[in-house]
């Protein structure tokens, strides 16, 4: 937990910086690897610009839809990419609120309600990020109106996603996987002594234990 909202900030955008720049991470894109239409460099801008959003988050001034809705939007001002730290910063975004209480960040989640979900939706569409099918309220589909008839909150909505979806998941389950990565970075860098390969570690640890179906699909 941080002491304040500056530093949650900083460890948010942080987080986003090491995560990209580590080296090998198999299928995602880092400091020595590039997708043709995704570079490290989008990355890199995406995260430097999220400063000022986060420390709003932090500071209590951004509901959790808003919140992510600003920093897509701000994001989007210094990179011309798509697909850019959306799930990032959903999964971000109630624990830069709490300053890294975990508990804080679960109450944030479910205290949200259906206009966060219908700022997400706006965010996602103006990220247009990828991600999986589902078969009930897909980010894809023009769900907006049955957010609002129903009043489905962003924890309701997250429970549809299929069980694949770890950013949804998380977000459900109050953090298990983002608990765990973290225990593991910190076992591996008093390890090794050394960040980068901390980081990769728990990459492939992950990888190695849950499918990414993200990264199922071939990209050339």
């Amino acid at each position: 937990m941080f002491g304040n909202a500056v530093d949650a900030a900083i460890a948010a955008v942080s987080s986003l910086l090491l995560e990209v720049s580590s080296n090998p991470k198999p299928g995602n894109v880092d400091r020595e690897h590039d997708f043709p239409d995704l570079r490290y460099e989008h990355f890199i801008m995406s995260s430097v610009s999220s400063f000022p959003i986060f420390l709003e988050i932090g500071m209590g001034k951004k509901r959790f839809g808003e919140g992510v809705f600003e920093l897509i939007k701000n994001s989007k001002r210094w990179h011309k990419a798509e697909n850019v730290h959306f799930g990032a910063f959903l999964l971000l975004t109630p624990l830069v609120h709490s300053w890294g209480d975990v508990e804080k960040a679960k109450r944030f989640v479910e205290e949200s309600d259906y206009t966060d979900s219908l700022m997400i939706k706006k965010a996602f569409d103006l990220s247009r990020a990828r991600v999986m099918e589902t078969k009930e309220l897909s980010l894809k589909d023009g769900v907006e109106e049955e957010i609002a008839r129903k009043k489905i909150g962003v924890r309701e909505w997250m429970e549809m996603a299929p069980k694949e979806n770890f950013i949804a998941a998380e977000l459900v389950n109050g953090y298990e996987l983002s608990v765990k990565g973290s225990k593991l970075i910190f076992e591996y860098f008093e390890k090794f002594g050394d960040p980068n390969k901390a980081i990769v570690l728990t990459f492939v640890t992950f990888l190695s234990e849950l499918l990414d179906p993200l990264n199922s699909e071939e990209r050339d």
